[in-house]
């Protein structure tokens, strides 16, 4: 016991000793620097490429290679991404990402203003939709939207979140507040982008989600017809037919409408 305590206390002073004090960073040569960027690349060892490309761009920042480590440390870490880490727990096989995910947004956050950015990030996100993380992939998504305006990316950045948001949609029994972000990402491409190849694509989408909106709202008034709340019920009906004329539930709508009124008129 007196021999585990000793050992707690050595590495309680040991850790303490040299916490105030930072350690200095190990500034390598330029051409040492450049010699093991390509030996990292050769033995495909990702994390380092980084690494020394980030190094060499802080200290080096007047070298012609800037631009040229630039995108080597931008493909090194979507690289490292794409592949990740592969380790194993209790023996099961199973692929890390996070040190590569830190790694590619801090290279995105230090150069965010590069020819290729904007296409580096739209890759990011639709990985990050194929891993099933949709929350960030939308971040990735919003980045295009706000920070490349001029960039040929926007109006598919809009599309994507348009469909993230449409994916998000359960069914007309539940909230249909995702349908109607989604409705106005393909409306943007629509208003903003008339010209882009995704208009019909997005036309369509919209029409998917304007004849879910209005079947929505038709079961809605059915419940209100069906507890005989036929003043609410009208209401609804007509809602349907004056925001969604080209609908079918306008169509039933109107039946229903004539129907309630002849049985009225009856009376």
């Amino acid at each position: 016991m007196k021999f585990v305590i000793k050992i707690l206390l050595f590495l309680t002073i040991a850790g303490c000793s040299g916490s105030d004090t930072p350690e200095e960073e190990n500034i390598l040569p330029q051409e040492e620097l450049i010699k093991l960027i390509g030996s990292s690349k050769r033995d495909e060892d990702w994390e380092s490429v980084y690494k020394y490309c980030k190094s060499f761009i802080k200290h080096y920042s007047s070298s012609p290679k800037i631009d040229e480590f630039k995108k080597i440390q931008y493909d090194a870490c979507k690289t490292h991404v794409q592949n990740g880490d592969k380790r194993s727990f209790l023996f099961i096989p199973y692929t890390a990402r996070t040190s590569a995910i830190d790694n590619f947004t801090d290279t995105i956050q230090s150069y965010p203003y590069e020819p290729y950015s904007a296409e580096y990030i739209m890759w990011f996100g639709d990985f990050l939709i194929e891993l099933g993380e949709t929350i960030p992939a939308e971040v990735q998504f919003q980045k295009i939207i706000e920070r490349y305006k001029e960039s040929n990316s926007v109006d598919l950045a809009l599309y994507k979140l348009g469909t993230i948001y449409f994916n998000r949609f359960k069914g007309i029994e539940y909230a249909v507040d995702s349908l109607k972000d989604s409705e106005l990402y393909y409306n943007r491409v629509l208003q903003e982008f008339s010209n882009s190849s995704l208009v019909e694509s997005a036309k369509k989408k919209i029409m998917i989600i304007r004849d879910l909106l209005s079947q929505k709202l038709l079961k809605t008034a059915k419940y209100y017809e069906g507890k005989e709340n036929i003043k609410g019920a009208v209401a609804y009906y007509n809602e349907i037919i004056n925001k969604y004329p080209e609908t079918s539930a306008s169509e039933q709508s109107k039946q229903i409408l004539a129907k309630l009124q002849s049985q009225e008129e009856k009376k």
